[in-house]
Protein backbone atom coordinates (compact mmCIF):
# COMPACT_ATOMS: atom_id res chain seq x y z
CA UNK A 1 0.00 0.00 0.00
CA UNK A 2 1.66 3.61 -0.92
CA UNK A 3 2.16 6.61 1.50
CA UNK A 4 -0.55 8.14 -1.06
CA UNK A 5 -3.52 5.42 -0.58
CA UNK A 6 -2.86 5.42 3.55
CA UNK A 7 -2.78 9.39 3.59
CA UNK A 8 -6.21 9.24 1.36
CA UNK A 9 -7.64 6.34 4.49
CA UNK A 10 -6.88 8.22 7.28
CA UNK A 11 -8.68 11.27 5.38
CA UNK A 12 -11.66 9.69 4.92
CA UNK A 13 -11.90 7.40 8.01
CA UNK A 14 -10.95 11.44 10.03
CA UNK A 15 -13.70 12.98 7.74
CA UNK A 16 -16.28 9.82 9.22
CA UNK A 17 -15.10 9.74 12.95
CA UNK A 18 -15.81 14.05 12.72
CA UNK A 19 -19.22 13.14 11.00
CA UNK A 20 -20.43 10.77 14.13
CA UNK A 21 -18.92 12.50 16.38
CA UNK A 22 -16.25 10.53 17.63
CA UNK A 23 -13.62 11.26 20.27
CA UNK A 24 -11.53 9.72 22.32
CA UNK A 25 -13.01 9.88 25.84
CA UNK A 26 -10.33 7.70 28.18
CA UNK A 27 -6.25 7.49 27.73
CA UNK A 28 -4.07 5.89 29.63
CA UNK A 29 -0.92 3.16 29.44
CA UNK A 30 -0.67 -0.77 29.46
CA UNK A 31 1.56 -2.63 31.85
CA UNK A 32 4.39 -2.29 29.28
CA UNK A 33 4.21 1.64 28.65
CA UNK A 34 2.23 1.86 25.64
CA UNK A 35 -0.25 4.30 25.57
CA UNK A 36 -3.99 3.32 24.77
CA UNK A 37 -6.96 5.55 23.85
CA UNK A 38 -10.81 4.66 23.99
CA UNK A 39 -12.74 5.40 21.27
CA UNK A 40 -16.52 4.68 21.18
CA UNK A 41 -17.78 1.97 18.44
CA UNK A 42 -20.28 3.54 16.07
CA UNK A 43 -22.37 0.49 15.90
CA UNK A 44 -22.66 -0.84 19.34
CA UNK A 45 -24.12 1.58 22.50
CA UNK A 46 -21.52 1.63 25.58
CA UNK A 47 -18.67 -0.59 24.14
CA UNK A 48 -15.27 1.46 23.20
CA UNK A 49 -12.32 0.36 21.25
CA UNK A 50 -9.03 0.47 22.23
CA UNK A 51 -6.27 1.95 19.87
CA UNK A 52 -2.86 1.64 21.22
CA UNK A 53 0.33 3.24 20.03
CA UNK A 54 3.00 1.09 19.00
CA UNK A 55 6.57 2.10 18.35
CA UNK A 56 4.60 4.92 16.45
CA UNK A 57 2.20 2.37 14.68
CA UNK A 58 -1.86 2.29 15.88
CA UNK A 59 -3.95 -1.17 16.43
CA UNK A 60 -7.51 -1.05 16.98
CA UNK A 61 -9.38 -3.96 18.86
CA UNK A 62 -12.48 -3.41 16.36
CA UNK A 63 -13.75 -5.52 13.38
CA UNK A 64 -12.38 -3.64 10.08
CA UNK A 65 -8.69 -3.42 11.54
CA UNK A 66 -9.05 -7.01 12.10
CA UNK A 67 -9.58 -7.49 8.40
CA UNK A 68 -6.28 -5.03 8.09
CA UNK A 69 -8.44 -1.76 7.13
CA UNK A 70 -7.82 1.35 8.45
CA UNK A 71 -10.87 2.46 11.13
CA UNK A 72 -12.64 5.54 12.30
CA UNK A 73 -11.15 4.78 15.54
CA UNK A 74 -7.98 4.72 14.61
CA UNK A 75 -8.22 8.03 12.86
CA UNK A 76 -9.75 9.61 15.91
CA UNK A 77 -7.04 8.86 18.18
CA UNK A 78 -4.78 9.80 15.42
CA UNK A 79 -6.39 13.46 15.48
CA UNK A 80 -6.57 13.41 18.94
CA UNK A 81 -2.38 12.90 19.08
CA UNK A 82 -1.78 15.31 16.15
CA UNK A 83 -3.61 18.10 18.96
CA UNK A 84 -1.43 17.07 21.45
CA UNK A 85 1.54 17.29 19.47
CA UNK A 86 0.51 20.99 18.31
CA UNK A 87 -0.30 21.95 21.39
CA UNK A 88 3.14 20.78 23.16
CA UNK A 89 4.88 22.60 20.45
CA UNK A 90 2.83 26.01 21.41
CA UNK A 91 4.13 25.36 24.80
CA UNK A 92 7.73 25.10 24.27
CA UNK A 93 7.31 28.21 21.93
CA UNK A 94 6.04 30.15 24.73
CA UNK A 95 8.30 29.11 27.40
CA UNK A 96 10.92 29.94 24.76
CA UNK A 97 9.52 33.49 24.09
CA UNK A 98 9.49 33.79 28.05
CA UNK A 99 12.85 32.41 28.26
CA UNK A 100 14.22 35.03 25.97
CA UNK A 101 12.78 38.20 27.81
CA UNK A 102 8.70 37.21 26.55
CA UNK A 103 7.38 38.83 24.12
CA UNK A 104 8.45 41.39 21.68
CA UNK A 105 7.86 44.82 22.07
CA UNK A 106 5.73 47.15 20.06
CA UNK A 107 7.76 49.42 17.67
CA UNK A 108 7.89 52.81 19.13
CA UNK A 109 8.97 54.20 15.22
CA UNK A 110 6.59 57.07 14.23
CA UNK A 111 8.52 57.99 11.13
CA UNK A 112 6.73 58.40 7.94
CA UNK A 113 6.87 54.90 5.93
CA UNK A 114 5.91 54.83 2.42
CA UNK A 115 6.05 51.76 -0.50
CA UNK A 116 6.64 53.80 -3.45
CA UNK A 117 10.15 55.37 -4.07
Amino acid sequence: MTTKTKQEQYERMRETAQRDGLQVVGTGHTKDGRRVYAVPSRTVANLWHLVTVDHGALWCDCTAATFNRYCCHRAAARARIEAEASATREQRVLEASALRGGSPRPRTDTRAFSVWK
